[in-house]
């Protein structure tokens, strides 16, 4: 459908003839006109005639080509305007994420801070709080009846719990700031994974669940972190208890890993496995 002319022109005729376009096509037509009026007139019309239809010709050609090109920049200069418009874009983006970043990497930085500062804080009256409990259940000063004696265990297991995680809240620290390192040694990992299963045996016993230990080990010396890897156990324990609810059964098993899938290198490493029943 073609959109009729404004109220205030001659219409579609006239703007067609208006314009560089238009008088080179009148031109065209002049010479065209002139070369048949020749043919009447006799050959200097021929000629004249012909010099003006060829000249418009290429007047035709000449502003048709230059159109051509003068749209050809329009849509190179729309396209350039487009491609810069989305750089400034992408560098706003660009920028605005640095920005988010590196608040992000502050927020981090003061929280490690916060969180080694208060565990350093914590964990000095603790340990200042659990050497007495020691030096009383070592019988130094004197021998203990048996209710004090399970009073001041049961002290000394919350003590040590409550450092534990405080010890927990240290390690956050060092791992979101990538200080934490392991430092492995030659260790006899059963009866590490032992003493760490005993530090349950009395919330074991309060929730009534079956907590056992299981290793199959023909050779129990282990390279590995030994104070990492109480944190480990721990933390599955803690979850396992979680996730059995009374009367439930926890298993804690060290193994040689299982066969790897063919194709796959051998290994001679291990596995610390909690198995449990519920959720």
């Amino acid at each position: 459908m073609t959109a009729s002319p404004p109220a205030d022109s001659d219409g579609p005729a006239v703007r067609a003839w208006t314009g560089p376009w238009g008088m080179a096509v009148g031109a065209a037509l002049f010479g065209l006109g002139g070369l048949v009026a020749g043919r009447l007139a006799g050959a200097a019309a021929v000629g004249w005639g012909g010099v003006l239809l060829a000249g418009g010709g290429i007047g035709a050609m000449v502003l048709l080509h230059g159109r051509r090109l003068r749209r050809v920049r329009r849509r190179a200069a729309a396209r350039i305007d487009a491609a810069r418009d989305d750089r400034d874009a992408a560098r706003e983006a660009l920028d605005t994420a640095t920005d988010r970043i590196e608040t992000l990497e502050e927020m981090r930085t003061a929280k490690s801070q916060f969180l080694e500062e208060i565990s350093h804080a914590f964990r000095r009256p603790l340990t200042l709080t659990l050497g007495p409990i020691d030096t009383l259940l070592e019988g130094r000063h004197g021998a203990l009846g048996d209710e004090v004696r399970t009073q001041l265990r049961l002290a000394e297991r919350n003590g040590t719990r409550l450092l534990w995680l405080v010890n927990q809240l240290l390690d956050l620290a060092e791992l979101e700031t990538g200080r934490m390192s392991l430092t492995p040694t030659d260790g006899h990992l059963p009866s590490v994974v032992v003493q760490g299963v005993r530090s349950f045996e009395g919330l074991a016993e309060r929730r009534n669940v079956h907590l056992h230990f299981e290793s199959t080990l023909d050779d129990p010396v282990a390279r590995f972190d030994e104070t990492k890897m109480e944190t480990m156990l721990a933390n599955l324990l803690s979850s396992a208890f979680q996730a059995a609810g009374e009367d439930g059964t926890i298993q804690v098993i060290v193994r040689p890993c299982a066969a790897p899938p063919s194709g796959e290198p051998e290994t001679d490493g291990l596995e610390l496995v909690v198995e449990h029943t519920g959720t």
